[in-house]
This record gives structure tokens, C-alpha cells and sequence, in this order.
């Protein structure tokens, strides 16, 4: 058996890493570059870069203004990350120029201008809608990354963005309309800078909406409500007291479940309000007056009954969804169970007592809050 080649020895440092001391960073070389690219590009698109040079450590490429210092840049890459390099071209049109900057000293090793011709954009929309619609949009426009197309108020800073939906969907696409209604405008916006490329006038209109509903119903009682209105996702019918203010919400139910719509009334008797509100922003669009009545209650049972034993409570009460009757000793927290029977069971109905003797309570509790809307006293025996 032929024996093993010896191993080549590794190559030594070379002469400039001889001369490097311990702790100290290798030179910057100050080498020749090279930069190669498309000159024209259009405003936003990315440019491919073929670049050589030294590849030092903090080594750049940067797109400036030509008069700019050599320190300067606004969009850079490190040359660490290879060759061809990528740069996204400014929003602004104009003259500009690549350079290959040696990161420590701030060195331009290579310089070539880049013309950046203007993007233009179009958009095609209704030249109305209804407040929180889906707005169809036909458009055309460089679609660079990060582009979109926007609802704002007409009059909004440029820059400024609203609703939106990016232009990778494509052509047509939809964008939500705000819920406030008034003049707007849709605007064709740049992912980098916000730069707006096309605008275009839009009226934002309120829908016919209507709530049908009785006058009246007891606290905690359910509301049929007849209505019509816009519909949109997230669109919803609440019913509150009517002191709580717009934009704050209670019991609910979605408008996608159609008309008519049940709804359980806040508990507390007084003034109360019908509101048809949308899910995006919350703004009440139409609204209706209900009173809700007091809650009435009357319990009818022995006076007296043994500890533990099943008494026969007959009762009258709003029987609202969740409502139970409970037996507690005298003197509980209102929120203190003990054997209880569901008042959709109907009256009457039979619970045991408390296994402790002593005074106690019949009570009518809401299923909504907890709250006690009749009692009587009972003697365990």
C-alpha cells in the first residue's frame, strides 16, 4: 500500500498582513473601482449595479445628487452584500449619481451619472360613493413596491394616507371609502417618499338608512329592529342608553345577519337609543328613540320552610334572556348564588333552600349585570 501524501502546508500571511500588529483593523485599500448600470431609469424602479473595487470593510454604494460631499448618501448598499447590487431610484426626477464610496475614509473611488425620468400615473373611479363603500379602481402607474392608491379628505396634506389598498393587487382593485362623507379624493401615492403620481375627485355620500322598532320595552328585554341602511362589513346595531355618548357602543348585533335584527336592551330604566353604527370608525349614521321600562317583579311563596328542603316559588318577572330566581341567606352579595332555577322555565318553579337555618332571601336576578330586580324574605327552619 502506497503511503499517504503529506498534507500541503497552508499558505502564510501575505506581506500586508505581516505587517498588521495584534488588535489593530487591516488597511482600507484605496484601489481602482468600476460602477456599471442602466443611465436612465425611471423615478422609483430598482437599479441593477455591477460594480468591482476593494470590498473593504464599511465599503458603500450610494445614489446622490452629483454636487453632493463625498460623505454624503441617502440611498446606499454595502458592498459586503455582492455583486450586481441593488439600489431604488429617487421619486424625484432629475440628475443624480452612483458612486463607490471606501466606508472609512469617505473616499469616492468610482463616480457615474443616472438620469431619472418622472413616473406618471392614472386613476379611473366613480365620482361618487357611499361613506365606507368599496371603491372600485382602474389604474395605471409604475407600481413599484410599496405603491398604493388612497382615500383621504379632499384637502388632505400630500404624504398623508388613508384607506388603502396596495397596486401588487393590480388593475382594477378596490379601496375602502372613509366614513366620513364630503368632498375627497383618491390619490396614486409612491411606497418610498409618499409622493403622489395622480389624483383624482370624489364625493362621498351619506345612504338612506331606517330603524323600525317598538316605542318601548322592558330593561334587559330584547329589541326586534326593522332596518336598512348600507350594510358594510362591520356595520352594526346597538342599543344604549341615550346618555352615552357617540362612538361608544352596548349590546349588539351585526347588520350582515340581516333585517330585522335582535337586540337585548341595556339594563336601567330611562331614556335609551336605537344606533346603527359602522365598524370603521363607529359613527352613528341613524338612531332611534326607545324608553326602557323598569323591570316588575312580585314573588309569591310559603314564609317558612325547612333548611334544605324544595320549596314552589310562583313568580311574575321580564323572564330576559339569562334571568334565574335563587335562594341565599339574608344579607348576601347581590352576586352570591345558592340553588337556582332559569326563569325560562317558566313560574312556578321549585329550588331548594339553604342548608344553613336562619333568615334567608327569594331573588330575581338579571342574567344581564347580576342585578337583584325582586326579592322576599324566607325563614329557614
Amino acid at each position: 500500500m502506497q503511503p499517504a501524501a503529506p498534507a500541503t502546508p497552508p499558505p502564510g500571511p501575505s506581506a500586508e498582513a505581516r505587517d498588521i500588529k495584534v488588535g489593530e483593523s487591516p488597511r482600507e485599500v484605496l484601489g481602482a473601482a468600476t460602477l456599471a448600470f442602466t443611465p436612465t431609469i425611471l423615478a422609483g424602479a430598482d437599479i441593477s449595479i455591477q460594480w468591482t473595487g476593494p470590498n473593504n470593510k464599511d465599503d458603500f454604494l450610494s445614489l446622490v445628487k452629483p454636487d453632493a460631499p463625498a460623505h454624503a448618501y441617502t440611498t446606499y448598499t454595502m458592498t459586503d452584500r455582492g455583486t450586481p447590487a441593488t439600489l431604488a431610484a429617487p421619486v424625484e426626477a432629475g440628475r443624480y449619481e452612483i458612486r463607490y464610496v471606501a466606508g472609512r475614509s469617505k473616499t469616492v473611488l468610482a463616480r457615474a451619472p443616472l438620469e431619472v425620468t418622472a413616473a406618471a400615473a392614472t386613476l379611473k373611479a366613480p365620482a361618487s360613493a357611499l361613506i365606507g363603500s368599496q371603491i372600485p379602481v382602474e389604474w395605471t402607474g409604475p407600481n413599484h413596491k410599496g405603491d398604493y392608491i388612497t382615500v383621504v379628505a379632499a384637502g388632505t396634506e400630500d404624504g398623508r394616507s388613508g384607506n388603502y389598498t396596495y397596486t401588487d393587487r393590480g388593475s382594477p382593485l378596490e379601496v375602502k371609502a372613509s366614513v366620513q362623507d364630503g368632498p375627497a379624493e383618491l390619490r396614486y401615492q409612491t411606497g418610498q417618499g409618499n409622493k403622489v403620481l395622480a389624483r383624482r375627485p370624489l364625493l362621498l355620500t351619506l345612504p338612506t338608512l331606517s330603524l323600525d322598532a317598538p316605542a318601548a320595552v322592558v330593561e334587559g328585554g330584547e329589541v326586534s329592529i326593522v332596518w336598512s341602511g348600507p350594510s358594510n362589513r362591520g356595520d352594526y346595531i346597538t342599543v344604549v342608553p341615550k346618555s352615552l355618548p357617540d362612538g361608544r357602543y352596548g349590546n349588539n348585533n351585526d347588520v350582515s345577519r340581516g333585517s330585522p335584527l335582535r337586540v337585548q336592551a341595556p339594563m336601567g330604566a330611562g331614556p335609551g337609543e336605537i344606533r346603527y353604527m359602522t365598524g370603521q370608525g363607529a359613527r352613528v349614521l341613524a338612531r332611534r328613540d326607545l324608553t326602557l321600562l323598569p323591570a316588575r317583579v312580585t314573588l309569591d311563596a310559603v314564609e317558612a320552610a325547612e333548611a334544605g328542603s324544595t320549596i314552589e316559588i310562583v313568580w311574575t318577572g321580564p323572564n330576559n334572556r339569562g334571568d334565574y330566581l335563587t335562594i341565599v341567606p339574608a344579607g348576601a352579595p347581590a352576586a352570591q348564588t345558592g340553588k337556582y332555577a332559569n326563569a325560562e322555565g317558566g313560574s312556578p318553579c321549585r329550588i331548594a333552600m339553604p342548608q344553613e337555618k336562619g333568615p334567608a332571601e327569594i331573588r330575581y336576578i338579571s342574567g344581564q349585570g347580576r342585578i337583584i330586580l325582586g326579592q322576599r324574605k324566607i325563614l329557614a327552619k
